[in-house]
């Protein structure tokens, strides 16, 4: 029985032992373990191991500016160090010192800013109060870039423009994206595309980095810069100081900013439009479904163009854009043989009653806050389109 008794006085404290996380000793090293760099960067994994074959090499971890050699005794390691600036790789001294955890910190790019920026308001912090028309101007208020933020965030632009022309002459500096279509949110990036003057292009310059180095001259506007030449579109990321903006710059194509105009363009149609596109984008925000490799705001917003389109709509949808319904809607209209080809949908037919679509976001004339926050995205992911549809027409209501 004492025994027993022992064991269970002691069991809690073991578990505490094991629920308590020891701090991270950024400082601390591995006698064992040696920072080697210098090296140029085309020189492989075995290159290292010939430079070190007089030592005992245990393994040999490559990081981007340097490598991690894990030595089978302290005494190897010991010597490798004596001998910094004397192991040669490729006709390159390498330097060589004890590793510490800082070298990782060192490596890792870490963007607070930027990361703090991307950080979505939680659902359950918006307060919803009175009917559903209401509580949709709630969500609005408190996601939505207003018209003041919006038009601070056109001097981004303005500058970058101003700070490029120093090296490109005569380039402008394009605004696309969600801040342009109206869908801008609080978290949301502003998008550029800079066209260069034809004497510029050069499909072997790398633009994005040579940006990249110019905007680092100016560190008061522009922050936390870096490149992604080697995308499908290269471009440069910045944080711009004034307005706290996230900006991704590309110089590769047009099409962003012309598929802009079009979302632009389909939204504005009418005025109910905008705050649903805007509910539905930080729905999925919210849930993860959209993001970086994810569904993109640009699909998410044409599937939701797309599904307001459908011949079941009636009149609205057809006036909006009438020449692109027939597009879209056209190859599902054509006629079985024999038959009169099907006629376009009748300009007056009405839109069906928003109770039998609601499915879950509109609950007994509220907006239901768990479709936004404690849903799960496996039970809403089905419904998102309805909901929004069903939004929209709301709206509509006297």
């Amino acid at each position: 029985m004492a025994l027993v008794d022992q064991q269970g006085a002691a069991s809690p404290k073991r578990r505490d032992n094991r629920g308590t996380k020891k701090p991270i000793d950024n400082d601390a090293t591995d006698p064992l373990k040696i920072h080697v760099s210098g090296y140029p960067p085309y020189a492989r994994i075995d290159d290292l191991k010939e430079a070190f074959s007089d030592y005992k090499v245990k393994h040999i971890k490559p990081m981007k500016n340097f490598a991690i050699i894990t030595m089978a005794d302290a005494k190897s390691s010991q010597d490798a160090i004596a001998n910094s600036d004397k192991i040669c790789v490729y006709g390159e001294f390498l330097t060589v010192r004890l590793f510490s955890e800082q070298d990782l910190l060192r490596n890792k790019r870490v963007f607070v800013k930027s990361k703090e920026k991307n950080v979505i308001i939680d659902p359950s912090k918006i307060e919803l109060s009175g009917d559903f028309l209401q509580q949709l101007d709630q969500v609005l208020a408190a996601v939505r870039l207003t018209k003041e933020e919006v038009t601070k965030i056109s001097k981004l632009y303005q500058d970058l423009q101003t700070v490029l022309s120093g090296i490109w002459p005569g380039c402008h500096a394009y605004p696309f994206g969600s801040i342009t279509t109206g869908l801008g949110i609080k978290t949301s990036d502003a998008d550029c595309f800079v066209e260069l003057p034809a004497q510029f292009q050069h499909a072997s310059m790398n633009h994005v980095n040579k940006a990249k180095r110019l905007l680092q001259q100016y560190p008061k506007i522009f922050t936390e810069i870096y490149s992604i030449p080697n995308a499908h579109t290269p471009i440069v990321k910045f944080f711009y100081t004034p307005t706290e903006t996230n900006c991704d710059v590309s110089f590769k194509t047009l099409l962003g900013v012309r598929n802009s105009k079009l979302i632009a363009f389909l939204l504005h149609a009418d005025p109910r439009l905008i705050p649903i596109a805007v509910l539905v984008k930080y729905w999925a925000k919210v849930h993860g479904f959209s993001g970086s490799g994810r569904l993109t705001n640009y699909a998410l917003t044409m599937l939701l163009i797309f599904y307001l389109q459908q011949k079941q709509f009636g009149k609205f949808f057809v006036i909006m854009i009438k020449g692109w319904f027939f597009v879209l809607m056209r190859p599902f209209l054509k006629a079985k043989k024999g038959e009169a080809p099907a006629a376009d949908p009748a300009p007056d037919a009405s839109i069906e009653d928003p109770a039998d679509l609601t499915n879950g976001l509109l609950e007994h004339g509220e907006l239901n806050s768990s479709a936004l926050d404690s849903a799960s995205p496996a039970a809403t992911a089905a419904t998102a389109a309805t909901a929004a549809t069903a939004a929209t027409a709301a709206t509509a209501a006297p």
